[in-house]
């Protein structure tokens, strides 16, 4: 872990504060090794195309927890089925152990697609059978309000310091309920991290190209775009990363556009990933230019 916290001073641009890895990042990545099927220790942890270094690299480019207030937006690129999840989770458990003290992860538009996230979430950072390390709340209402109050209360006490991790619907129903909720709480001075998987589908704005047409007023927003800028209102300390493996959208958001990105940062695949290049590099027929 020392030669990777020892490139992290390397990197460039420099990054905005450098996280560490502590016992439940150790831990994690422990049990992804230990999977049969998963990256080994090495895949994972060596050198500067690694899943723990990029990952310290992403949350090096957030709000540091030591700010007082502000935010910060980051775009995260990777390949089709190239280990995106792994990044983020990596990156929630940097955040667990860098004092963040709420995750928002958006799975999906789909409640298939979030069962489906939140189970392997609750799997990989250990809250199947309860955990020392979370609180979880799946698409919280107002009747949540006051559990939600008081893990926050529990998580300024350093004896118990348990972070919330929160999975909600990308839906505008959904999304206002957790606006709610949080706008309800006092979260002066709790770092929040942001996580949007498959970003460019439902979070951006809709109404763009009939802003340039003039078809719809220039403050026209599509109704999930306007629900996760009113999340970000009420959180007063957080950073929004947007996860895709298709980001032209995002690359192609006017300067202006709140979900404009101020920093990317590219997901390296793993040396047994199959993707376009070893099925259509080289294999005549299975690809023509147009």
């Amino acid at each position: 872990m020392a030669t990777t916290i020892q490139i992290l001073k390397t990197v460039k641009p420099p990054l905005l504060w450098e996280p560490k890895p502590k016992d439940f990042t150790d831990a994690f990545l422990e049990s992804k090794a230990a999977d049969p099927n998963g990256p080994n220790i090495n895949e994972l942890t060596s050198g500067p195309k690694s899943v723990l270094h990029e990952s310290l690299c992403i949350l090096g480019r957030c709000l540091p927890p030591t700010e007082p207030a502000g935010r910060e937006t980051g775009l995260v690129v990777g390949y089709v089925q190239s280990g995106k999840t792994m990044s983020f989770e990596t990156v929630i458990a940097l955040a667990r152990d860098n004092g963040y003290g709420l995750v928002i992860v958006l799975p999906g538009t789909k409640n298939t697609l979030r069962s489906q996230s939140e189970d392997r979430l609750k799997k990989d950072l250990g809250l199947v059978n309860g955990s020392d390390h979370w609180h979880h709340f799946s698409n919280p209402t107002k009747k949540l309000r006051s559990q939600i109050e008081g893990r926050i209360d529990d998580w300024r006490k350093k004896h118990t310091r348990k972070s919330l991790l929160i999975t909600v619907l990308k839906h505008g129903g959904h999304l206002d309920k957790l606006t709610d909720v949080l706008g309800s709480v006092n979260l002066t001075d709790v770092p929040t991290l942001i996580v949007d998987d498959e970003s460019d589908q439902a979070s951006l704005n809709t109404n763009a190209s009939r802003i340039r047409t003039n078809r719809v007023p220039i403050t026209a927003m599509s109704t999930t775009y306007e629900r996760i800028l009113d999340l970000r209102d009420v959180l007063p300390h957080h950073s929004y990363l947007q996860y895709t493996a298709t980001p032209q959208a995002n690359l192609l958001l006017a300067q202006t556009d709140l979900l404009n990105p101020s920093f990317s940062e590219l997901v390296t695949p793993g040396a047994a990933y199959t993707g376009g290049h070893a099925f259509f590099k080289g294999a005549a027929g299975l690809a023509e230019d147009i």
